[in-house]
């Protein structure tokens, strides 16, 4: 309400602690408000069960976890969990997440308790070098309280792309009508290796170069492993690169998908990789009708890579700062997405 939205609130009174059990009723307060869980991955609770239930168990599961307080009453939640624990690329990053009490909103608290929170997460955390936060793209306090305690926007995940340009090469021009995809058996490993082993291609991959056959044939195996839709791009039939789809695994991010690829050097700077992702966009919309984003992330240097993307269609969302960590250094990455209201005409049915 505007009246109390009016009442100042002293912020030497606000305190962190763990959650306690006798917390429950302080907890079900907010738990239970529908405005509160409005931008919540999770429903608004029904039963001091579901409160007791996160105290005992859930709670535990984050990396950090603090109740905020007002004279020791738990009006709220602060958390930080890893980025992805699976992935090595990322283990630089910690996820940061909040709620708090709808009567206490609009006060400052939020500001000032993110503002503490930042001092702990590099001071517990010594080999953090990114700190960040996903909220709705609706939820605008969430926004103005991230923007005012100088937080950054985050939206997901890995895999670096490149395709480099030179003028030499744009002047020899190739009939697109022979760029094909198809499945990578362990007949295209001499290809692969081509790719697989040029420092120029691997520059902004989270890989290094191959030094071995070996190595291309592990990958080749594990391939059905790894990617959820992989095709080597081909010119003549013979493999010239290639690209992959990977479904997110995260429960809410079960609709979106993310593209990587990459080709040899010598072919790049011929629209090639152009070419080849505006047949899969709709491939994957075809083929995954549950997904309604597509994205990739490229590094920020990668300005060729970039351009790829724009030219098929991608729309650039900014740049995740410090966002993967990668042969012994912290990148930033930028972000790109493709929704299916981005495709301009309805498509025929594709060979996959």
């Amino acid at each position: 309400m505007e009246r109390d939205r009016e009442e100042s609130v002293d912020l030497a009174q606000i305190s962190l602690r763990p959650l306690q059990l006798s917390d429950v009723d302080d907890l079900m307060v907010w738990t239970t408000d529908e405005k509160v869980t409005k931008f919540c991955t999770w429903e608004t609770y029904s039963s001091k069960d579901q409160g007791i239930d996160f105290i005992q168990n859930r709670a535990c599961e984050f990396l950090w976890g603090r109740a905020i307080c007002l004279n020791d009453h738990a009006i709220g939640f602060i958390s930080m969990t890893s980025s992805s624990a699976s992935d090595k690329s990322r283990e630089k990053s910690v996820e940061l997440g909040y709620v708090l009490g709808s009567k206490y909103w609009s006060r400052g608290i939020m500001t000032y308790v993110v503002k503490q929170v930042k001092k702990v997460a590099f001071r517990e955390f010594p080999h953090l070098e990114r700190l960040e936060a996903l909220v709705d793209a609706e939820n605008v306090g969430s926004q103005r309280v991230l923007e005012k305690a100088a937080a950054v926007e985050r939206s997901i995940e890995s895999i670096k792309m490149n395709e480099g340009v030179s003028s030499k090469e744009e002047s020899k021009s190739i009939d697109l009508t022979r760029i094909t995809l198809r499945e990578t058996d362990l007949s295209d490993v001499e290809d692969h290796m081509v790719w697989s082993s040029d420092a120029k291609v691997t520059e902004f991959c989270t890989w290094g170069p191959y030094t071995s056959k070996e190595e291309a044939i592990d990958f080749i195996n594990g391939i059905p492993n790894i990617f959820s839709w992989y095709r080597a791009i081909c010119l003549d039939n013979q493999a010239i690169g290639s690209v992959s789809v990977c479904l997110q695994r995260d429960r809410y991010r079960e609709k979106v998908a993310e593209v990587g690829y990459i080709l040899a050097s010598e072919y790049w700077g011929k629209g090639i990789v152009t070419h080849v992702l505006k047949q899969v966009v709709k491939i994957v919309f075809s083929m995954y009708p549950q997904v309604e984003r597509l994205e990739a992330l490229t590094d920020n240097e990668n300005l060729a890579s970039q351009r790829v993307l724009e030219k098929a269609g991608f729309q650039r969302e900014g740049v995740l700062r410090n966002y993967v960590y990668v042969k012994g250094k912290s990148r930033d990455v930028a972000i790109y997405s493709f929704l299916p209201t981005d495709l301009h005409s309805e498509f025929a049915s594709l060979k996959l």
